[in-house]
């Protein structure tokens, strides 16, 4: 048989496989997938990053991970892997559209494409019971300043401190917190807002409101997509709320915006004293239906005429984790 007829025949037989719809998609699902024809399926859903983790196979644990919660990035990858492509060059390729989609800082893992140590988290929160707080978190101290909280050294050990705080200085933040949300198509208002939040761990965001330490009690989360889409709602609302929160924490040094919170939180811990007077709990009065009962008004904030109060360039991306 000449060349001719071999591939007349080759093409014969190619036309004949396809033109049958279930070789048709044998073929296909062969192409797109071929994790599901090397092994059985029922394998492949038993199967755990840890065991590509320990056997030092990463090119394995990345296309797990895509095959389970990135289909078009898995498919994208098995095409590069066909074209000869690096796994280098692959497995930075998966890394890269994993954050373009979901915001998820994979490129963090201290130890490259480690995906079986769960979906990684940032952690902005921090215990103000931590005497270094008063150094290390100059501008939450600053407003934190404002509640009353203040710092007792030991007079035996001037090297000794311990933070203090009025007792009901976490209701009187959360109230105002809550307070001024319904203020937050200004911009003023809203960076305050996140600037108490973050202060007193209230925005009701695990990255925003947890520390390392704690955040790490509850997590990680794992490559499944619930978790993946439920990490990338987290980091990007953390990521707007954070942005806020620093510019909101320059605003406090505004001598008008400080007498003002300071009216507020005076007033509103009255409040909760007659609250507690009467046994009752404001924690147990705020909903997402009434967020303001104690109908705290926000109208009269507003920055200096003078103030040229700016957030400061090279912090916001320290602060965000950002290098």
């Amino acid at each position: 048989m000449n060349i001719r007829d071999y591939l007349a025949q080759a093409s014969q037989i190619n036309q004949t496989l396809i033109q049958d719809p279930k070789t048709l998609l044998a073929l296909t699902v062969a192409w797109i997938d071929p994790l599901s024809i090397l092994k059985d399926q029922a394998i492949l859903e038993e199967e755990e990053l840890a065991d590509y983790y320990y056997a030092g196979d990463r090119v394995g644990e990345s296309i797990h991970v895509a095959r389970n919660c990135f289909p078009d990035i898995y498919a994208s990858a098995i095409n590069k892997l066909r074209k000869g492509e690096s796994s280098r060059r692959v497995l930075d390729f998966i890394d890269v559209e994993i954050e373009n989609q979901t915001g998820i800082l994979v490129t963090a893992y201290g130890e490259g494409h480690a995906y079986a140590y769960g979906i990684p988290m940032e952690w902005y929160g921090f215990d103000m019971g931590d005497p270094d707080f008063y150094d290390e978190r100059e501008d939450e101290w600053h407003l934190a300043s404002l509640f009353g909280i203040y710092l007792e050294e030991d007079p035996e050990h001037d090297y000794l401190k311990e933070i203090k705080s009025p007792d009901d200085a976490w209701e009187v933040a959360y109230t105002l917190k809550w307070s001024l949300q319904a203020y937050c198509h200004s911009p003023l208002h809203e960076t305050l807002m996140n600037a108490i939040a973050l202060t007193f761990s209230c925005s009701g965001n695990s990255s925003v409101d947890y520390s390392a330490n704690v955040g790490h009690e509850f997590y990680p989360l794992q490559w499944t997509p619930d978790e993946v889409a439920y990490a990338s709602l987290i980091n990007r609302e953390a990521a707007e709320i954070m942005q806020s929160a620093v510019i909101g924490l320059t605003h406090i040094y505004d001598p008008v915006i400080q007498a003002c919170l300071r009216q507020k939180i005076q007033l509103t811990s009255q409040h909760i004293k007659d609250l507690r007077d009467k046994g009752e709990n404001i924690r147990d009065r705020i909903t997402d239906e009434t967020p303001n009962p104690l109908n705290i008004r926000w109208d009269d904030l507003r920055a200096s005429l003078d103030d040229a109060t700016q957030p400061d360039a090279t912090e916001l991306p320290l602060r965000l984790g950002v290098t």
